[in-house]
């Protein structure tokens, strides 16, 4: 079963992704990545975040950011709304929950339940 995440775009994905990057490995509302094995820009960001029960969850820049960080504008910030990125992750645990209480959901992973349990279960 496919995930419908509310009619994003890949390129909002990305934009999640890249925001989850930011903080994730700099605790950063920029995220600037990279060419494989250059120093070019493949694809750049500067968040800003809000909440709001009626704004989009990804709003996209008409201009893309370039990276640097003096040319940073409010034309050119990418803006999440984390209350309703929050929501649409609440609605996909339900759902998966549903999925799994019908015995209907799948785990495709090349390595199977043992590499389910060797990367994302912790224990101690």
């Amino acid at each position: 079963m496919n995930f419908n995440l509310n009619n994003l775009t890949n390129d909002e994905i990305n934009a999640i992704y890249a925001l989850r990057n930011g903080f994730h490995h700099d605790f950063s509302l920029l995220n600037i990545e990279l060419k494989k094995n250059t120093t070019q820009i493949k694809n750049a960001h500067h968040f800003a975040v809000e909440v709001g029960s009626t704004n989009p969850v990804v709003k996209l820049p008409k201009i893309p950011w370039d990276g640097e960080i003096a040319n940073r504008t409010k034309e050119n910030v990418t803006y999440v709304n984390l209350q309703a990125l929050g929501d649409m992750v609440e609605n996909i645990y339900k759902l998966l929950l549903e999925l799994e209480s019908k015995n209907e959901l799948l785990l495709e992973l090349l390595g199977g339940e043992s590499e389910l349990r060797a990367r994302y279960i912790f224990s101690h």
